[in-house]
């Protein structure tokens, strides 16, 4: 069994969990049946083909084909033989069914749906119920008030149909709650999220263990005065947040694309660009304490600015940090790319390039225990001092790295207490040296 992705924005892979196959579950070998996102792969013998292959023959003519099969003793004498079948016919063919969803509700600002704005619609909505947006710009807030809902745009794969369907919330608060514990099925897929402006989480503000789906949204131009301006999670929270576009959001404090802290959330080929901490940590995302199981994968982070951490900036956390693209961000004084501040997060697989900063422009390291493996650090800029900075007690594990081409500043540099252990790195083409301490 293997997991298959929900869909992509802006990759465009399209969504899983709305399309299935309606044909016989075992036609072909091996056969697929996608359920929620999980795909099973049935292979079966040559003598189970056959016996499902008269299976689909009772279906045809249920009278004709029983003579045929042979249950246990057990049963034989419980019911008609072409009972059994159909009880057993239908477990089999119910294997790859998806669950339905319950009540199905349209909104259509100018009328002509079950509703005419999201909110009402998720007043009036169930567990397991649909809410399909038609696209206009809806001035309004909403709150998912716990419940296990669908809420989508018509089309969440067409940029332009996103751009189309907007929720806005004129400055007034967040655009988007999650308080109430809302489940994973929670999902919020296919908007542009704009204009929030709150203390905490502008954009989308997600706490008390709330964990939903987050999914194919354009989350831009939203405020706040703490932290999380784009996204704010914390109060064990712990959603899934895959496949946004997540744009020039501004905090006065920390996470000016997303916050975490007291979270366990998954961050997931998200596009961050342009978001700023100006006065603080963590352009693109800042991990606070409490998040070692957070995961951040396969995003792309360029041109955000804080004052550490312009990319990621980790502060007790132990999360991982696996191949990101963080490239372009500025950081005035330290930590272009990526800055660390107690913890021993592992970050692996990343490529960090093109990062400005005044100490630090790829990495810097405060008193911090990393495990750094299988980097690309390429074309670094540091206007003092180095690419990669442990200082404060830190100990770092540097493994198959690749250090190079920093037109200003040394590779590696260790001081005030800190070490590394360093196995299998490449340096070259730094001008001011590979290593200093």
């Amino acid at each position: 069994m293997h997991v298959v992705e929900s869909g992509g924005f802006p990759s465009n892979r399209s969504s899983s969990n709305r399309s299935f196959s309606k044909r016989w579950p075992f036609d072909g070998w091996p056969t697929s049946s996608e359920v929620g996102g999980l795909q099973l792969s049935f292979s079966l013998s040559k003598r189970l083909r056959r016996r499902v292959q008269d299976l689909r023959r009772v279906v045809r003519s249920p009278g004709r084909h029983t003579n045929r099969w042979s249950f246990g003793s057990d049963i034989r004498s419980a019911a008609p033989r072409s009972a059994h079948l159909w009880l057993f016919l239908l477990a089999v063919s119910t294997l790859g069914a998806p669950a339905a969803f319950g009540d199905q509700f349209i909104v259509k600002q100018n009328g002509g749906g079950t509703h005419t704005t999201i909110q009402s619609a998720i007043n009036d909505a169930s567990d397991g119920d649909e809410i399909i947006v038609f696209p206009a710009t809806f001035l309004e807030k909403i709150n998912f008030l716990g419940k296990a809902i669908f809420v989508h745009g018509t089309d969440p794969s067409d940029p332009d149909v996103v751009d189309d369907t907007v929720i806005d919330a004129s400055g007034a608060g967040h655009v988007v709650t999650f308080e109430s514990g809302e489940p994973s099925s929670a999902v919020l897929e296919g908007f542009t999220i704009q204009h929030g402006s709150e203390t905490h989480g502008g954009g989308i503000y997600c706490i008390n263990g709330a964990s939903p789906t987050i999914r194919r949204n354009v989350i831009t131009q939203n405020f706040c005065v703490l932290n999380g301006s784009g996204i704010h999670c914390s109060g064990g929270a712990s959603p899934y947040i895959v496949d946004n576009q997540i744009l020039e959001n501004i905090t006065e404090g920390r996470g000016g694309g997303v916050f975490c802290e007291s979270s366990s959330a998954r961050i997931e080929g998200n596009f961050i660009r342009e978001n700023q901490a100006p006065g603080s940590s963590g352009g693109a995302i800042h991990l606070g304490a409490g998040t070692d199981a957070a995961i951040v994968i396969g995003n792309t982070m360029i041109g955000n600015l804080a004052v550490f951490g312009a990319g990621i900036h980790l502060e007790a956390s132990d999360a991982r940090i696996e191949r990101n693209k963080i490239i372009g961000n500025f950081a005035l004084p330290r930590g272009g790319g990526i800055s660390i501040v107690d913890g021993s997060p592992t970050i692996i697989n990343n490529v960090i390039a093109g990062n400005l900063a005044n100490i630090a422009a790829g990495l810097d390291c405060n008193a911090g225990s990393p495990l750094i493996r299988n980097n690309s650090f390429i074309a670094n800029w540091a206007v003092e001092s180095s690419i990669i900075l442990l200082l404060n007690g830190s100990n770092a594990t540097l493994t198959g790295n690749i250090i190079a081409h920093s037109p200003s500043g040394v590779g590696v540099k260790a001081v005030t207490g800190s070490t590394v252990s360093s196995h299998y790195n490449c340096y070259y083409g730094n001008v001011d040296g590979d290593f200093a301490g």
